[in-house]
């Protein structure tokens, strides 16, 4: 009985282990994810001011 209760805990305590490996790279997925998504959004404000400024200047 101690035996199987024994392997059963040892059992678990892997499966921790491998959750916790799961998660962590989950956050980083979606710590990426966000960075990129700025990215994106910083880009197209910085697109939209160009053409704002093209816009504003006078053709030559």
């Amino acid at each position: 009985m101690f035996e199987c209760i024994s392997q059963t805990a040892i059992a678990l305590d892997r499966c921790t282990s491998i959750l916790r490996l799961v998660l962590a790279g989950e956050m980083f997925v979606n710590r990426e994810t966000r960075g990129v998504e700025q990215l994106e959004m910083e880009l197209d404000m910085a697109a939209a001011e160009l053409e704002r400024q093209q816009q504003e200047r006078p053709d030559t």
